[in-house]
């Protein structure tokens, strides 16, 4: 849309800062003028695997063990986001089916095929319950039947509730629809028009985030990462987050960026003694543009060797060196697969990256959100 107008820029201020005010492109009113069909692919958990994720949850509790009152169910999410990339929208809590009935759907797939979405969800599922429910359950001293029943139920036709709907996110705005419908509906077009795109002048497509932990209104993007004249690398990350303001009648999508910086090589034994986990990225240059965060234990101050379902789904899509260990692939920085992990300035200490690209992302940001946004002031 060459004639659109440009947005306005408000300066948001970020508590005190010695360098001056931090300016960022934000408020941007969703407030389509035209019918926006968003077509999706909606997954719920079946009333039979449900019913035995409760009973094991159960069993779990009733153990009285801390590590007993939740399953690892934020590993599943992360595997579904791998296995699943063109899923635009994953509860961030999978609705919870290990506490009550479901009836609502968890995951939405943008224009998918249903028989395809739960076959991939499927995969999973099942490498989720290999890898990290059965482990649980046994740390636990569970009856191995509870996990077979949950492994027999993995099959897509016996897994999963698959519909598909098409609504107009224009009259779901107009109607002032509940807010918790609306964001999973603009966060599934934004994800979708800005996946791969270049929103950072000069540095390429942008990689989707994708995590176990999240929130449900924010999607994040960062850049693949780049050498500074420092000598440290970097990424650029652009967060949208759907936001609601007082007196406003439309929800608000806000734009921030940041830069990531990533460490040369794995901390010191000494840095990592008091930490239980280290946070890493996984992203390539093959497959689809998604960069997945993941967490690897942490003993005596020495990462162990991944092995979570999402680190292990990412690791095969892109084709990374499985057989290299975990310090070394950081110590890479390989030009077709990337492992990370980012610079923490309590742990780290203080560092600067040097200079770089402006904090201003790319008018992408701008004309791709053109049919469903308007500028605020």
């Amino acid at each position: 849309m060459p004639d659109a107008p440009p947005p306005r820029f408000f300066r948001f201020v970020k508590g005190s800062r010695r360098d001056g005010l931090e300016t960022a492109p934000c408020a941007l009113l969703v407030d389509p003028r035209s019918p926006l069909v968003v077509t999706t692919t909606r997954l719920g958990w079946s009333s039979v695997l449900g019913g035995r994720l409760r009973e094991i949850a159960r069993a779990a509790i009733e153990t009285g063990r801390p590590d007993g009152k939740l399953p690892p169910f934020a590993s599943l999410r992360a595997a579904l986001q791998v296995q699943v990339p063109d899923a635009v929208m994953l509860a961030h809590d999978l609705g919870r089916p290990w506490a009550r009935e479901v009836s609502g759907s968890f995951m939405h797939v943008a224009e998918g095929d249903g028989g395809d979405c739960a076959r991939r969800a499927s995969g999973a599922l099942r490498t989720w319950i290999g890898m990290a429910l059965r482990p649980w359950a046994t740390h636990l001293g569970l009856d191995e039947a509870l996990v077979d029943a949950i492994d027999d139920s993995a099959d897509p036709a016996l897994a999963f509730t698959v519909d598909s709907v098409a609504p107009d996110l224009a009259e779901i705005v107009v109607a002032g629809q509940s807010f918790d419908r609306l964001r999973h509906s603009v966060l599934q077009e934004v994800s979708r028009r800005l996946e791969g795109e270049e929103l950072f002048p000069g540095l390429g497509p942008a990689y989707r985030v994708v995590r176990g932990r999240s929130s449900g209104n924010e999607a994040q993007f960062l850049t693949w990462p780049v050498v500074a004249k420092s000598g440290g690398m970097y990424s650029m990350v652009a967060s949208l987050t759907l936001e609601t303001m007082p007196y406003l009648g439309r929800p608000v999508l806000t734009v921030r960026a940041s830069r990531r910086r990533w460490l040369d090589q794995v901390p010191d034994p000494d840095r990592l003694r008091r930490q239980r986990t280290l946070t890493a990225c996984l992203m390539g240059r093959t497959g689809v543009p998604i960069a997945v965060e993941f967490a690897a234990a942490v003993r005596s101050g020495v990462p162990e060797e991944p092995c979570s379902p999402e680190f292990m789904h990412q690791a095969l899509a892109i084709r990374a060196d499985l057989a290299r260990p975990f310090a070394e692939l950081v110590e890479m920085r390989g030009q077709s697969v990337f492992l990370g992990i980012p610079y923490a300035p309590q742990r780290d200490g203080r560092a600067r990256v040097g200079p770089g690209p402006r904090l201003v992302i790319n008018w992408i940001c701008w004309t791709r959100y053109q049919p469903v946004s308007r500028q605020s002031g």
